[in-house]
């Protein structure tokens, strides 16, 4: 074995005592230091269009080698001590905790110790997010992946398969990182069943996901010819059919729900539009229901066209348009003799919605946060995500379920909307009633399939609901909580929340807390009915939050649909 094999902790260097704890001493504070000049570097570089931050995101949690966990560890630290002396809280990189049963989900798991830091940071700077490595979606593309390419391997003619087992016996190494392949103890080409971090759920955002990617088997099929010829150059770097590295979400559309609900409802209803929002008459129901889906499922067949036409067209560029990226195999898979197209296949091109529950409202009086509007939501998605599935197939291109963010659009729709259906303007879709039982004007759709920000109800209730749809999504979705104070260093309960989200099959889910910074000398402010610094008197206080899924300490920055939403969100609990 090489010295460079044997693990930091190994025996063989623990035997020199002093020399080892000075050597691991100055190995983590080199460590801290390179995690501390990063997360600088990434929130004073603006270097996107109009002189932004990068928006950066950063997944740890799952590696268990002692190496990789002090970098985790660093990570974590670094978060919670923020920027500069005066300890900024840092808005890039996004942390993102991976959570995974049997690696640190419990006590006794290797990385427990990590999940706690990840609650503690938490508790102090909203970050990081927990992505669920175990969530269905992903485990079952992964079982896919396997049997499909299982099943290639199994089909091979005598001939062909003899060429390749003799190949694999010449190279295993070759063939198990390259195609993962091996041959078994009873001489049988087989399909490396490990998971490896290059399939997990990791991702940029909550919106960035890839599961199954249907032009992988492809690119496998050519990669055992090559690798049958000996030609181990032109093997592709595409791994797998979930890989995550490499691949992004090409472009979105997204479908305005509430628009198609009013335009259903005028359409049946025609000149006795109030009186069936008055819910006056229940006989036109069923037929608004059928219309509406009729005209959602023309909607998908047109959001389809509108991305085959964008997708085309980013394709028909040069190489030139990002020649590093392609070269270099940022984005994976590409070809010279293919063009860009041969790295963009594998990539998402999806289709997302926005305001679900105002289109319940619209159409039923009621939406999917009570059982009945469920049963109708479930049905909406499936469509979605049925004819998504067809269109993957038939065009050969990862379509998707995205639940659409909506920064800007959750404004600009709502004002179309306004303009065009002012007979619509009915409790919970263009107002309700705040706290003070006063009309409230809201300014904004709520994102995708997302309970209402006002609708009171406790974290494991939206939790709950939120999950009986969560599944329906295989390009990205989020689910949050709200809570009251500050659960300053409440790591038992935002850890019974996380514990909870995951146990429901959540894939990506995010804790929204709101801390007050003095602008002045960076003090924390936990109490949040403050107006001045107790430290330095300083009244200018800045208050960061979770406006989208990043962070941001300037929330009146955003459109007037995105601070109203933000402002109109009830807490979920109080500590």
């Amino acid at each position: 074995m090489k010295v460079t094999d044997i693990e930091i902790t190994d025996s063989k260097y623990k035997q020199y005592k002093d020399a080892w704890k000075y050597a691991m001493d100055m190995t983590e504070k080199e460590i801290h230091q390179a995690v501390e000049g990063m997360y600088h570097n990434l929130n004073t570089l603006q270097s996107r269009s109009g002189n932004q931050l990068p928006f950066t995101s950063i997944n740890y949690g799952t590696c268990t080698l002692p190496a990789g966990r002090m970098v985790t560890k660093a990570l974590l630290e670094v978060s919670m001590e923020g920027l500069g002396e005066n300890g900024v809280t840092s808005i890039f990189p996004c942390g993102i905790f991976q959570y995974k049963k049997g690696v640190n989900d419990k006590p006794g798991t290797p990385n427990y110790d990590l999940k706690r830091l990840a609650l503690e940071s938490t508790t102090k700077r909203i970050y990081p997010n927990y992505a669920n490595a175990d969530w269905s979606n992903n485990t079952n593309a992964l079982k896919q992946d396997r049997k499909q390419k299982q099943e290639f391997i199994d089909s091979l003619d005598p001939e062909t398969y003899n060429k390749l087992y003799n190949q694999v016996g010449k190279n295993p190494n070759i063939f198990m990182e390259k195609l993962g392949l091996f041959i078994n103890k009873e001489s049988y080409i087989e399909v490396d069943k490990t998971e490896r971090q290059i399939e997990f759920f990791n991702t940029m955002g909550c919106r960035t996901v890839n599961l199954l990617d249907i032009n992988a088997l492809d690119n496998f099929k050519n990669n055992v010819q090559h690798a049958i010829d000996g030609e181990f150059d032109k093997i592709d770097d595409v791994f797998s059919a979930i890989q995550k590295d490499g691949r992004g979400n090409i472009c979105p559309v997204t479908i305005i729900l509430p628009t198609l609900a009013a335009m259903t409802v005028k359409k049946v209803a025609k000149d006795n539009v109030i009186e069936y929002l008055n819910r006056e008459s229940t006989e036109l129901v069923e037929q608004v229901w059928n219309e509406f889906i009729k005209l959602l499922d023309k909607k998908l067949h047109e959001a389809k066209d509108m991305l085959l036409e964008r997708f085309n067209h980013i394709c028909s560029q040069s190489v030139k348009s990002a020649k590093f990226m392609y070269e270099n195999h940022t984005m994976s898979g590409y070809h010279k003799d293919e063009g860009i197209i041969s790295a963009l296949k594998h990539g998402t091109i999806v289709i997302g919605q926005l305001g679900l529950s105002e289109a319940l409202i619209i159409m039923f009086g009621f939406d999917h946060t009570c059982e009945e509007g469920m049963k109708y939501a479930k049905q909406i998605e499936q469509l979605w995500l049925d004819r998504t599935s067809e269109f993957k197939k038939e065009y050969k291109l990862n379509f998707g379920v995205y639940y659409t963010p909506a920064e800007n659009l959750c404004h600009t729709a709502f004002k179309k909307f306004q303009k065009a259906f002012p007979e619509f303007d009915i409790e919970n879709v263009t107002w309700f009633y705040n706290e003070d039982k006063e009309k409230d004007y809201k300014k904004y759709f709520t994102n995708s399939m997302h309970v209402p920000v006002y609708h009171e109800c406790d974290p494991f209730e939206k939790i709950d609901i939120e999950s009986q749809l969560t599944s329906y999504s295989n390009a990205g979705c989020i689910t949050y909580t709200e809570v009251g104070e500050v659960p300053y260093n409440n790591i038992d309960g935002i850890e019974s929340l996380v514990d909870y989200a995951m146990e429901k099959d959540i894939p990506y889910f995010a804790i929204n807390v709101k801390i007050s910074q003095c602008h002045n000398c960076g003090e924390r402010i936990w109490d949040l009915s403050l107006d001045k610094c107790p430290k330095c008197g300083c009244e200018k206080i800045d208050q960061l939050g979770r406006v989208t899924g990043y962070l941001s300490t300037q929330v009146e920055h955003f459109n007037a649909g995105k601070k109203k939403e933000f402002h109109d969100r009830v807490k979920h609990f109080k500590n």
